[in-house]
């Protein structure tokens, strides 16, 4: 392929690269608060990044990235947009469909963003019955754990990870001084520890009490392991090569498994080929 990147096709480039991959990244972003120095788009271009990384180590086809989620819980911080959970899926479904009808069979969800997963979850398991297609939904950011472990990082939102991403892809975009003396936590209530970023910990587990970012953590952003004040963009750079290294991996495995049967009640009536009509202006 000369490009992976659709956008960046020529009609040709695009009847090639459909012929010759069934694999397509599909990169799902947003639009929300990342702390008082971390950019607003980090879960959107982040996760472009990643798929054209990956999509150019693995020869398959990468998608722009849609530049709006599902944020529920920071929508009440100033710049987040979010978009509600039944267009989102529907947002969703159009572009596997779409991708369906031109020899897509694989789909990888690329996000960095957690809570637009359930929905790619409902959408994937929906069109794996009807059309016969699989899924993956890997949250890019959070792979870097377990892939650097020199690093010692953990789950965090707008914290050394995202930032340093962002600082390599973004430079000059960051401010990481405005992330010094880490992030606030809220006190809760006497008894509740909030400092965890999922779950609200009470005693020696912890249990799920919905509520918003702000409530929890003022500033927007979350970085108790490595802090986002130390971000760099050459970590940025590290991360992206091992997070888009493994994907690239993992892709080739990806293509090896059996695509499930679909529906026969259910599965549209597509056309299996389709021919460039270059007499078309």
């Amino acid at each position: 392929m000369r490009t992976v990147f659709l956008p960046d096709m020529i009609w040709k480039d695009a009847h090639e690269a459909f012929r010759e991959t069934d694999l397509a990244f599909v990169p799902m972003g947003a639009t929300e608060v990342h702390g008082p120095h971390g950019i607003l788009g980090t879960d959107t271009f982040a996760s472009e990044e990643v798929a054209k990384r990956t999509a150019a180590k693995s020869r398959a086809i990468a998608l722009p990235a849609v530049p709006f989620g599902y944020c529920d819980s920071t929508e009440d911080l100033l710049g987040t947009i979010t978009v509600e959970p039944g267009p989102y899926a529907a947002l969703l479904e159009s572009v596997a469909r779409s991708l369906f009808r031109w020899g897509i069979r694989r789909i990888v969800w690329i996000t960095g963003h957690g809570p637009n997963g359930p929905l790619m979850k409902q959408v994937s398991l929906k069109l794996r019955q009807e059309l016969g297609m699989i899924f993956a939904i890997p949250l890019w950011y959070r792979l870097a754990i377990p892939l650097l472990p020199e690093y010692e990082l953990g789950p965090d939102h707008g914290g050394f990870v995202e930032t340093s991403v962002s600082m390599a892809i973004r430079p000059g975009n960051v401010d990481p001084q405005l992330a010094e003396g880490g992030c606030y936590i809220n006190d809760i209530g006497d008894g509740f520890d909030a400092r965890q970023k999922y779950e609200i910990g009470f005693e020696t587990a912890g249990v799920d009490i919905p509520m918003f970012v702000s409530e929890r953590w003022p500033l927007g952003y979350w970085d108790l392991s490595k802090p986002a004040s130390q971000s760099s963009a050459e970590a940025g750079e590290r991360i992206l090569e091992a997070v888009t290294d493994y994907l690239a991996r993992f892709a080739e495995a990806f293509r090896k498994l059996p695509l499930p049967e679909p529906d026969p009640r259910r599965v549209a009536k597509l056309p299996s080929e389709f021919r460039l009509d270059t007499s078309v202006t």
